[in-house]
C-alpha cells in the first residue's frame, strides 16, 4: 500500500463497517481489506453502495472468483 492507498483504504473500511456492523469484527476487517488491495484500481470511483455490494459478493463467495468477471469464471473455468 502507499500512503495515498492506504488511507482512501481504510475510509473504505470505515464506510463499509457503518453499512455493515458485522464487518465490525477482526476477521472480516481482513475480508475487506484484502478485496479493497486485490481491486484497489477497480473501486476505487465506484459508489460506496457498489463497493460494498461488491464486498459482499466477494465475502458470500469466499473469494473464489472475480467479482469483477461477469461471467463467473475463476481461473477460466465456470464458477456458477
Amino acid at each position: 500500500f502507499t500512503k495515498q492507498k492506504w488511507e482512501k483504504s481504510l475510509k473504505m473500511l470505515n464506510k463499509i463497517i457503518s453499512m455493515d456492523s458485522r464487518f465490525q469484527e477482526k476477521e472480516f476487517r481482513y475480508i475487506i481489506l484484502e478485496f479493497i488491495d486485490k481491486y484497489y484500481d477497480k473501486i476505487q470511483d465506484l459508489s460506496d453502495e457498489e463497493i460494498y455490494d461488491k464486498v459482499i459478493e466477494y465475502y458470500e463467495s469466499g473469494g473464489a472468483y472475480d467479482v469483477f468477471n461477469t461471467n463467473g469464471e475463476i481461473n477460466g473455468e465456470d464458477y456458477w
